[in-house]
């Protein structure tokens, strides 16, 4: 979603509407060029509280509550992320003081490289797992706790409201933590909430949809047009319970040489590495939700085809891509130690 951040922001602040982001990810520094088409953008350090976010969200609550004024307010929480910091009390319920604490794995920032660190710090390997994935779900308990109170205090009864993520985390699934190198579903299956007043709840959970509907959806619950072609479709005809067509959703993730590519039709996902080791996978996703069985060679067939579609759909995209000039931008040390932390940067 973060690439296409600036084109929502500009054609909502073209429209009319006050727009207001708060992030705490330095990889969408204004500097980097993620503060377009905002009034008012302000990025934190991604070290920072979950006080501080909050207390910088809410200077411009009462704002947004006496304006007439429509407005747009993005907010990026990252908490949900290594390192993972156990927030208590939750975590305590979860892990009480009476059990082994690890408070190395509390600031290790490099999640890939946690059995590492166990081994180091003579962590048993199971526990300090458990311990992690402690941290992480307590992360996630309280960052759905705040926007649960943020909620509360601007929704008047007209708020539309899209809750999503970039990724899920692995913790030795398919002998991997972390995430940024598979394209299994512990990874690309995240949550996708999209609240409309006056429309009932509902779970839409047989068809595949991307993070490119995101943009569409958002114009068109701020009943504006899109600027020009994009990729994705609005997803709010499922919000009133109508059908959502089916369509391939295209999946790539990786870092450096490693770039995993998949596509999903229905409940058949076609997956592939090229380098450094090629690798291809088949599995459906209905009868092995947990992606332990590859179909590869059981159905050769099937693989080729979705390889074709999506080296197909990979071409189109490229034909489509419009020419980038690249600029040298200056950046702190700051932005650039932080940069490394998170592995953007070397």
């Amino acid at each position: 979603l973060s690439p296409e951040l600036p084109t929502i922001t500009t054609q909502l602040h073209d429209a009319g509407y006050r727009t207001i982001g708060v992030t705490t990810n330095v990889h969408l520094d204004p500097v980097l060029g993620f503060g377009h088409g905002f009034d008012t953008y302000v990025s934190l350090d991604y070290a920072s509280s979950s006080a501080e976010i909050h207390t910088e969200v809410d200077r411009h609550l009462d704002e947004l509550r006496t304006s007439a004024q429509p407005f747009f307010l993005w907010v990026h929480l990252i908490d949900p992320h290594a390192p993972y910091v156990p927030q208590r009390p939750i975590f305590d319920t979860w892990r009480p003081p009476s059990m082994p604490q690890y408070p190395a794995i509390d600031s290790w920032l490099m999640e890939e490289f946690l059995p590492m660190l166990m081994s180091d710090e003579h962590i048993p390997p199971d526990d300090g797992l458990l311990y992690a994935v402690a941290a992480y779900d307590s992360e996630i308990h309280t960052s759905d706790a705040y926007l649960g109170t943020l909620l509360e205090q601007i929704d008047d009864g007209h708020l539309a409201v899209v809750v999503t993520a970039d990724h899920g985390e692995e913790f030795g699934d398919h002998l991997r933590i972390g995430h940024g190198h598979t394209a299994f579903e512990e990874v690309v299956r995240v949550p996708l909430v999209i609240a409309v007043p006056g429309q009932a709840s509902h779970v839409v959970s047989t068809t595949p949809v991307s993070l490119v509907d995101v943009l569409p959806t958002l114009l068109e619950l701020a009943h504006v047009m899109p600027a020009g072609a994009i990729a994705g479709r609005s997803l709010l005809p499922a919000t009133r319970g109508e059908a959502v067509e089916t369509r391939d959703v295209v999946i790539e993730t990786g870092r450096g040489r490693e770039v995993v590519r998949a596509i999903v039709d229905g409940w058949i996902k076609y997956g592939r590495r090229v380098e450094p080791n090629p690798i291809e996978g088949l599995f459906d996703l209905e009868a092995d939700p947990h992606e332990i069985h590859n179909l590869v060679d059981e159905r050769p067939d099937v693989a080729r085809a979705l390889r074709e579609r999506l080296d197909g759909i990979l071409r189109a995209a490229s034909a489509r891509r419009p020419t980038l000039t690249t600029v040298p931008i200056e950046i702190s040390d700051r932005i650039r130690l932080q940069l490394e932390a998170l592995g953007y940067a070397n």
